[in-house]
Formats: C-alpha cells, sequence, structure tokens
C-alpha cells in the first residue's frame, strides 16, 4: 500500500476575499518582513539583494509606485464606484501550528483535528479560529468578548471573560498553552469625490490595520493581558510552530491624497498630480510600522507608532513585484514583544505554509498590445493573461529567511491550490483567466498541477501534468506526498488522480466524471476521501448539497462508493469554508463528520448534519434541527474526550453525544 505522510485540502474564501479588495480600488501589492526570535538575517548568499540606504529604497517604493499609480489612484485607469459615503471590508485568513500536532498520515489513514479542534490544510499546523479547545476548556470569541468556559462537565460551565477593544471586529484565536493570541484585521476604504453626473462616489483612499492581543488565561477565571499591538496592514495568514508564532500581514500602498478626473481636472491632469505624490511620498508613508497600547487592558491609551523594520534590514528580488509592504511577524507566546525582522520588496496576497517552508503568492492581470486591438476589432471582451509570482521563506527555528522566488501563468484558486513537499513546491492553477466575462467553454486554456524547485535564487518549473478540465474551474485540491486529487467542474465533475512521486515527471492517471462537484476533499481512511460539495444535472445546473465517498486506492479508476444528495436549496460549509468541517475517525475506517447545513427555505433554522461512513465507504447521513441555536454563520463543532463533541454557534455552545 502507497504510504503518504501529508496532507492538505481545497476550499476557502480567501481568494474571493482578495478580489473585493482588487475591486474596491484597494491597491495591494507590497513587500515581505520576515520576524522571528532568533531568526538568521538573510543575506545576498540567499539570493536577495539588500539595499545600500534609505534613498534607494525609497527609490525602489516610488519606481513601483510610479507603475501603478493612475487617474483614480493606485491600478486606476477606470473609476470604481460606491452607493455609499464609505465601505468597509475585512479579511481575516489566519493559520498556526499546536504545541502538540496531529501526527501525518496518508490515503490509508483517516485524519481528524488538530490538538484544538479545527480542521486545518496542513498536518502539524493548527489554525486560528472562533472557537478552540484543548478538551477541558473552550476558548471562544463572542462579539468584543473572550470567553473561556470548564467542558469538562455535562454541559459548558463559564468560567470567565475578557473584553476587547471596540475597534475589533471578526477576531480569531489561536490557543497556545496558557496563552490565547487574539487576532483580527479591519480594512476601511473611504469614499472619494461625489461624481455629479451619476450622482454617486467613487472610492478614494484605504486604511487597514491588523490587531493583535496575547491574554494569559492560566487562570482561566481571570483572564489577563500580555501585549496588545497594531500592525498596519491586513492579516493574510497566521501560523503556529510550537511556541512562535507567524503574522503575514498586507501593508498596502499609502493612502496618498489623490486627485480624480472631474469638470475642472482632466484624466491627464489627474495622472500628472497623482504622479507627483508618488514622487513627493517618504518611507514613512511606505514602510509597515507597530504601536503598542499603552493605556489600560480594553486598549483605550495612546499608541505609539514606529517602524517595524529598517532600510538596512530590506532586501529586494531580481525584478520589482509590488509596491506596498508585506509582513511576516514572528513571536514566542511567552515573550511577544521579542522581534527580529527581514524584508523583502515583494508582491503577495496569498499565503500558504508547510513545517518547512512558507511561501507568499500573488496573481497580477496584464493585456497585450494585440489582444486590446483585437478586441476593438472582432468585439468582445479583452483576454487577460494572468500571471502569479511566489516568493519563498525557509523556515529555521524560530525564525525565517526569504530565499527565493518565481513565476508560473496562471491562478492559484486560492491558499489550498498550493503544497509543499521534499523540496517542491506543487500548484494547482487555472491557466485560463478567471476574469473573462464568458463561461471559459472556449479558452484555450486548460488546469494544470506544476512542480516547482530551487534553483539558486530561482523558483523554477520542473514538472507540469496540463489539461485538466478544459474550460472548467478547480473547485477543490487534496495533497499527498506522492499524489494529487483535483476537481474541476463546469457541467460535470471530473475528479483527477495526478502521480507526484516523480515530481520531475508528474503523471496523470486516472479520471472519474459524475455530476456535480466536490468543494472539499477529506481523507477519511483505506484509500478513500469524502467529498463535500454540490449535487448537479448533467446540464450542470445545480440541486442542492450532497457528500460522496471516494476510492482511490486503483489510481487509474477511482471509483464513487456512496453519496447522498441533501436536495431543495441547500449548502455546505466546508466548500467556503474548511474549518466548518469536523471529521472523528472511528474504529475499522469508520468515522462521522459534522457541518452546519445551510437551507435557504428555512433559513431561520439551524441545522447540523452528522456524516457517518462505515467500515466500507457507505454512508448514513441524519440531519437535526437544533432548537435555541441561532444560525449564525460559522458555526463550529469541537470534539472532546470520551467520544463527545461540542457544537459552538454565536453565543450558544452545547456538548452533543458523537
Amino acid at each position: 500500500m502507497r504510504k503518504v505522510t501529508k496532507l492538505s485540502s481545497g476550499g476557502g474564501l480567501a481568494a474571493a476575499a482578495v478580489g473585493m479588495l482588487v475591486a474596491s480600488a484597494v491597491f495591494t501589492a507590497s513587500a515581505a518582513i520576515v520576524v522571528g526570535p532568533g531568526a538568521p538575517s538573510a543575506s545576498a548568499r540567499d539570493g536577495l539583494t539588500p539595499f545600500d540606504s534609505c534613498d534607494e529604497l525609497l527609490s525602489w517604493y516610488r519606481a513601483e509606485g510610479l507603475r501603478r499609480v493612475g487617474a483614480y489612484g493606485w491600478d486606476g485607469d477606470q473609476p470604481v464606484y460606491y452607493a455609499m459615503e464609505d465601505s468597509a471590508a475585512g479579511m481575516s485568513e489566519l493559520r498556526s501550528t499546536s504545541r502538540s500536532s496531529t501526527p501525518s498520515s496518508g490515503t490509508d489513514v483517516a485524519v481528524g483535528t488538530s490538538e484544538t479542534g479545527t480542521n486545518t490544510q496542513e498536518a502539524g499546523v493548527d489554525e486560528p479560529d472562533r472557537a478552540k479547545t484543548d478538551g477541558t476548556v473552550l476558548v471562544r470569541v463572542v462579539g468584543h468578548s473572550v470567553l473561556l468556559s470548564d467542558v469538562t462537565a455535562d454541559q459548558p460551565r463559564a468560567l470567565g471573560s475578557y473584553p476587547l477593544p471596540d475597534s475589533i471586529f471578526d477576531a480569531e484565536v489561536m490557543l497556545v498553552g496558557d496563552r490565547v493570541v487574539v487576532t483580527a484585521t479591519g480594512v476601511r476604504t473611504f469614499g472619494g469625490p461625489v461624481d455629479e453626473s451619476w450622482g454617486i462616489r467613487r472610492a478614494g483612499s484605504s486604511v487597514s490595520q491588523s490587531r493583535v492581543l496575547v491574554l494569559d488565561v492560566s487562570d482561566p477565571g481571570r483572564p489577563t493581558l500580555v501585549t496588545d499591538r497594531t500592525f498596519s496592514g491586513t492579516v493574510l495568514s497566521a501560523r503556529q510552530y510550537g511556541d512562535t508564532i507567524r503574522l503575514v500581514t498586507q501593508t498596502p500602498a499609502p493612502a496618498l491624497r489623490f486627485v480624480y478626473p472631474s469638470e475642472g481636472t482632466d484624466r491627464t491632469g489627474a495622472l500628472a498630480r497623482n504622479r507627483a505624490l508618488v514622487r513627493a511620498s517618504t518611507l514613512d508613508d511606505w514602510l509597515p510600522t507597530v504601536s503598542a497600547d499603552s493605556g489600560s487592558d480594553t486598549g483605550t491609551g495612546s499608541r505609539e507608532r514606529e517602524r517595524l523594520v529598517g532600510c538596512d534590514e530590506v532586501l529586494h528580488p531580481r525584478h520589482g513585484s509590488g509596491a506596498g509592504t508585506i509582513a511576516v511577524v514572528g513571536f514566542d507566546v511567552d515573550t511577544p514583544d521579542d522581534r527580529s525582522t527581514v524584508a523583502v520588496t515583494a508582491g503577495g496576497d496569498t499565503v500558504y505554509s508547510s513545517t518547512e517552508r512558507l511561501y507568499v503568492a500573488t496573481t497580477e492581470y496584464s493585456t497585450s498590445l494585440i489582444s486590446r486591438l483585437g478586441s476593438r476589432f472582432v468585439g468582445g471582451p479583452v483576454q487577460p493573461i494572468a500571471r502569479t509570482d511566489v516568493h519563498e521563506f525557509d523556515l529555521r527555528g524560530l525564525g525565517a529567511a526569504y530565499t527565493a522566488s518565481g513565476s508560473v501563468r496562471g491562478v492559484l484558486k486560492d491558499r489550498w491550490s498550493m503544497d509543499e513537499h521534499d523540496g517542491h513546491l506543487r500548484l494547482a492553477i487555472e491557466t485560463g483567466s478567471t476574469v473573462a466575462t464568458d463561461d471559459g467553454a472556449d479558452r484555450s486554456g486548460a488546469n494544470a498541477i506544476v512542480t516547482m524547485a530551487r534553483d539558486g535564487d530561482r523558483l523554477v518549473d520542473s514538472g507540469r501534468v496540463d489539461g485538466l478540465g478544459r474550460g472548467e474551474q478547480i473547485k477543490s485540491v487534496r495533497w499527498f506526498d506522492d499524489l494529487a486529487v483535483v476537481v474541476t467542474f463546469r457541467q460535470m465533475d471530473p475528479l483527477y488522480t495526478v502521480d507526484l512521486s516523480d515530481p520531475d515527471h508528474p503523471r496523470l492517471r486516472g479520471e472519474l466524471k459524475i455530476p456535480g462537484f466536490s468543494g472539499y476533499l477529506h481523507p477519511i481512511g483505506h484509500d478513500r476521501l469524502l467529498g463535500v460539495g454540490i449535487d448537479a444535472t448533467s446540464q450542470g445546473r445545480a440541486r442542492g448539497a450532497q457528500v460522496s465517498v471516494f476510492d482511490v486506492s486503483d489510481l487509474a479508476h477511482p471509483v464513487q462508493v456512496d453519496r447522498y444528495a441533501y436536495g431543495g436549496q441547500s449548502d455546505l460549509a466546508a466548500p467556503d469554508d474548511p474549518r466548518g468541517f469536523t471529521w472523528v475517525p472511528g474504529p475499522d475506517g469508520a468515522g462521522v463528520g459534522w457541518t452546519q447545513v445551510q437551507d435557504y427555505t428555512v433559513a431561520d433554522t439551524f441545522r447540523l448534519s452528522r456524516i457517518a461512513a462505515d467500515a466500507s465507504g457507505h454512508l448514513s447521513v441524519t440531519t437535526s434541527v437544533r432548537p435555541g441555536v441561532e444560525p449564525w454563520e460559522g458555526a463550529r463543532v469541537l470534539p472532546l474526550p470520551h467520544g463527545r463533541v461540542l457544537l459552538v454557534a454565536g453565543p450558544s455552545a452545547t456538548i452533543l453525544p458523537g
């Protein structure tokens, strides 16, 4: 039997959140920073070049800014409109690793949750969430409070709480021994001038920041604040490596006081004035900052801002790749104010981490002169060309070192489309553009699995498999050491098995076509995967949620063992957020999964689905209504000792039999 030792999964809305920011004219091309106590300093021997002075660094930022600025601000050759005075958007995609992580496994072994109850992307990498438990204490965020409860009895018993600052929204927590790390990100986009011809307001500048608090919960009845820090930028990701936390934050290009074309200023004049603003910008406009609250536990004191990184700690790759700042901030939970830094000017909006390496990727779209001219003559939309740049960090003890960069043509669906094993980065990419207005049926590009390896300071293609679902979208990916399982969809659901045992020569081994698609795949043991997704007709018309069991023991002939359709206007949480799915392995290859079912015909009712699979892979699905539980989005089911599970939904927390 094939032995595989690690895995990751597909799903999530991170790409959609980034798309919202782009649509809001929030410019997020960036540089990168690695912070961690004891981190070895990167240098030119790592394949990157340090800046000789602050003046050289500022010139780099200005040059990147001048490439991006337009008549309507950052990346703004066309106006973006809002119907309100201003709008807000927030994104928080966080990740971590517990002190005692779940062992790795393969297709022959079922995968449970992390030590703190979260369904994670990478074995050994625990992700922060709205609720966490160590089997004794439940820690969760409800509104503007962190609540702690005892979960050793029949039902949770309140222990203590900590009030969060009013400025924190949609916070998530990481539970690391007797420390709780609270992380939240907010983005606020301010309206520009009113367009009198339309009577609505254009998008303006934006300000984003990430709040990180560390709480001491050694006495869960009286949690106390250890530190409270604000980092410039949005949180792309957070991970925990033993006692070390790494935050990946993205600070957008500065919110300069741009002007816009109006009756008094045409496009040429607005562009000239905006370029002048970029040339006059300072390093304090560009470099990321960190500030500490000097007031009370509730975060009401003054905040003193300082640069997170110095000019002599900044490196750059061979070619420009953005003009803001991405920061990877590392600290020990016991000494969170001790940080060491190194920086790299590079863009990024998608983050993936294995236990040994961290990758930051960004996708940029461009159109060639030929395609623009062709569009004018033949009509129809201009087909953009998508390029994804990837930047690699080696994780060394408590620190990290930025080592290499590479590019591949195509689009990453989200962070689940990335994986690393044995020095090779593996990518599941869509080579047709995802921003075209057509449905992709006539695109010449198809999906592919690409392997990349480090060659000096470059990540270069080492192998690839093309032709996966021509004209279709990637819906989910599950990675193993020597295997990738990819699901694409347009009308039918092709499930592909790709042999990665030779990363320089990956091979397409098998294909299974069935109606509908699986938006998330989870190993349940005995070379079987549970697919969570949407049922559909042979013409691609959706008809509610479904779960399926696939047998991939014969890679050339994957088989659907069983399926269950929920019907109606139903939906399941896992394809959008895999943390909303929980699998509890049982004896002899059996197991039970849990997830919330959203039924849009009864939107005010909370429904919980119990998905049992026996040793042969056959399903038994029951769905129950939970009276008194509000149908909050983001419900979690966390395993507890003695076969029990903990349902957390909004302010409710209930212990259920397994």
